[in-house]
């Protein structure tokens, strides 16, 4: 957080001398990440990122239990290590203490926006690179919820794509310029 911070101060501070309203904002991510908050939006594991490999056997598992075609025809996501489902049994399974205190499971920038807007709310393409999206009802998947054990608020609720957000009071007063401008939802990298 603290290094957004810096960056927005920094944007701010360089485009002093330019005139008019700054009135949206948009930025984008790094796919796959996965980060636990507990009901107070504090964080309860480190931010995993799409190169963390350590659910590699658990893809096995997903195999093993679960129609990779019909997962994938729901989600446009085969089983990897990058995405959701086997990042959230690796974490069951080796944290369980905090896999149980977990309130959301997040991207980094559903992340962000909770601190920054008091929102988790998640842009479709953030969603789609969870591996958890049913890409036709543009909503979670409900079979892997229940394999995964887990309630649709359990993740982030998905943003309309003309959905906006506004800085939670803190921020609008670090940073008086952005009064007025909208936010977008971040989108992916890739």
């Amino acid at each position: 957080m603290s290094q957004l911070t810096r960056t927005v101060d920094d944007v701010l501070k360089a485009s002093e001398r330019i005139s008019g309203e700054i009135t949206h904002v948009a930025g984008a991510c790094f796919w796959h990440s996965l980060v636990g908050v507990d009901r107070d939006g504090k964080p309860t594991t480190k931010v995993l990122s799409w190169a963390d490999t350590r659910s590699r056997d658990d893809v096995s598992v997903l195999r093993k239990r679960l129609d990779e075609g019909e997962v994938h025809n729901r989600t446009g996501a085969r089983f990897h290590s990058s995405f959701w489902p086997a990042k959230l049994l690796w974490l069951k399974k080796t944290q369980p203490e905090a896999f149980s205190r977990t309130a959301q499971w997040l991207s980094l920038s559903d992340y962000l926006s909770l601190k920054l807007f008091g929102n988790s709310s998640t842009s479709i393409s953030m969603a789609s690179a969870s591996g958890i999206l049913d890409i036709r009802k543009c909503e979670w998947d409900k079979p892997l919820l229940r394999f995964l054990q887990l309630r649709g608020s359990h993740l982030p609720p998905i943003a309309d794509s003309r959905q906006t957000f506004r800085l939670i009071p803190k921020f609008l007063k670090r940073w008086p310029r952005l009064t007025n401008a909208e936010w977008f939802p971040a989108i992916g990298d890739g």
